[in-house]
């Protein structure tokens, strides 16, 4: 009998096609081993890995379809993967299965918190009598008060989950963010400033604390802040918009302009940028500047009401007396319409 021999290169070959083979037979063994079992998805969940999670509750319940347990953690996996309708669907069935209605109640208050957080709100703060330190209904409980302009309510909230962890950035972020749109500036500027010093590098705060203090008129302090921001994003418009509005405050009418020429260069479509230039032509009693200004924010968007106004406003100065009617015809339907609208969502509390 005679036997082959091996050559070393055809031997690492073959030990290496054998290493290759074993691998492949465990990778396709591994879904008849790995635990499938409802403990190992709710593991799963709570690492952050749900596509694994959601893969072990569509094996349970093929298994075992009336199990309530699984069909809420499934309406719990669902709806972080912001697939909401289905997550709707597998709560509604863990109802129908017998879950006591206090155990889904978190789960429901989260998953209609967005959504309609009139019907979300009890059950929300039902789970949170349960646990006050659940950081996702603090945070549902805040953004749903600040939708309905509660601000008391939603700063309440929000200062929870900033002393449950006070170096969290987004979190301050966030009620700096509400602060803002309630036009609460003192309290936003805190949180800015608080921000930055926890990260330096927080651009964002940055840009929104200068923005802060223009709305609170300090354009002193903010010029050097809207300088560094310019400096560290030369490719946003927004800095130099900031810096036009200063320019402003001083009368520096052509130092503005320049300032809004070059962020329409950047966005050609920024119709802050296009109100702010047409509002230094009109400042110095340049119309004819104005008015193609006013009319291409028009075009961007026809229910602009300010720049409806302020184009009839312009067309009169040159004596365009009927375009003028017409435009102020439309100023007062849009104004309206914008009346009818707040006064239909206006705040429950």
């Amino acid at each position: 009998m005679q036997y082959q021999a091996y050559t070393p290169a055809a031997l690492r070959i073959a030990l290496l096609f054998g290493a290759l083979a074993l691998v492949v037979w465990l990778y396709l063994a591994r879904p008849w081993r790995e635990d499938r079992s409802l403990p190992a998805a709710e593991k799963a969940a709570a690492e952050a890995n749900l596509l694994r999670a959601e893969r072990i509750l569509e094996h349970l319940e093929r298994e075992d379809p009336n199990n309530a347990r699984a069909h809420l953690l499934h309406a719990h996996v669902l709806r972080r993967r912001q697939r909401t309708a289905d997550a709707q669907l597998q709560l509604a069935r863990a109802g129908q299965l017998g879950l006591p209605a206090e155990d889904g109640r978190r789960e429901f208050g989260l998953l209609y918190a967005a959504g309609d957080f009139g019907l979300a709100e009890g059950a929300l703060l039902f789970a949170l009598g349960q646990r006050s330190d659940d950081d996702e209904v603090l945070e549902a409980l805040a953004e749903g008060y600040a939708r309905r302009r509660n601000w008391s309510d939603a700063d309440y909230y929000f200062s929870r989950r900033v002393e449950l962890d006070s170096d969290r950035v987004e979190v301050r972020l966030a009620r700096a963010d509400m602060h803002m749109t309630a036009e609460q500036y003192v309290q936003a500027e805190k949180d800015y400033r608080q921000i930055l010093s926890l990260s330096p590098a927080n651009y964002r705060a940055r840009i929104l604390l200068a923005h802060c203090l223009l709305a609170d008129a300090r354009m002193r302090e903010a010029e050097p802040i809207l300088e560094q921001c310019s400096r560290l994003r030369p490719d946003s418009p927004d800095p130099l918009i900031g810096l036009a509005a200063c320019a402003v405050e001083r009368r520096e009418f052509e130092r503005a302009a320049g300032f809004l020429s070059a962020a329409l260069e950047l966005d050609p479509d920024s119709t802050r940028a296009l109100n702010d230039l047409a509002i230094v032509h009109l400042m110095q009693k340049d119309y004819e500047s104005a008015i193609p200004i006013l009319e291409r924010i028009l075009r961007l968007d026809k229910n602009d009401k300010s720049a409806a106004l302020k184009l009839a406003q312009a067309l009169r100065y040159t004596g365009a007396s009927a375009r003028a009617r017409e435009l102020e015809k439309k100023y007062q339907v849009l104004d309206k319409e914008e009346e009818k609208r707040s006064g239909h969502g206006r705040p429950l509390r």
